[in-house]
C-alpha cells in the first residue's frame, strides 16, 4: 500500500516481461476500483499514462485527493496471455497545520 498526503503526486509503474515475439502484440491498460481509466473521467486532467518500449508502463496522478484512494491495477495483454498486478493507494487529507502556514513576527 502506498500512503501519501493530499496534493502530492503519485506514480505507479508496471514492468511486463514476455517473449520477444510477443512484445509487438503487448498492450497495457490501467484500472481503478474496477473501472478502466482511459474509458472514464476518473483521472480527467490529472492523470498521465505512458508506455515505453511496449513493456514498461507508468501511471502518474498529479495533485492527489482523498477521492483518489483505492485499488489500482495494471493489466498486460498479449496474443497468448493476460497478467494483472495491483497496488493500493491511501491518500490522507491535510491537517490544519499542513494546510496553513502561520508565522508570528
Amino acid at each position: 500500500m502506498q500512503i501519501v498526503v493530499a496534493s502530492n503526486n503519485v506514480t505507479f509503474q508496471c514492468l511486463v516481461t514476455t517473449d520477444r515475439d510477443e512484445t509487438s502484440s503487448l498492450q497495457v491498460y490501467w484500472r481503478r476500483d474496477g473501472r478502466w481509466l482511459v474509458m472514464t473521467d476518473l483521472c480527467t486532467h490529472r492523470c498521465l499514462i505512458t508506455t515505453f518500449s511496449g513493456r514498461n508502463s507508468s501511471l502518474l496522478i498529479t495533485n492527489v485527493t482523498v477521492a483518489d484512494s483505492g485499488e489500482y491495477m495494471c493489466r498486460a495483454i498479449s496474443r497468448v496471455d493476460v497478467a494483472d498486478a495491483t497496488a493500493s493507494l491511501l491518500v490522507k487529507g491535510l491537517s490544519l497545520s499542513q494546510a496553513f502556514h502561520v508565522y508570528v513576527v
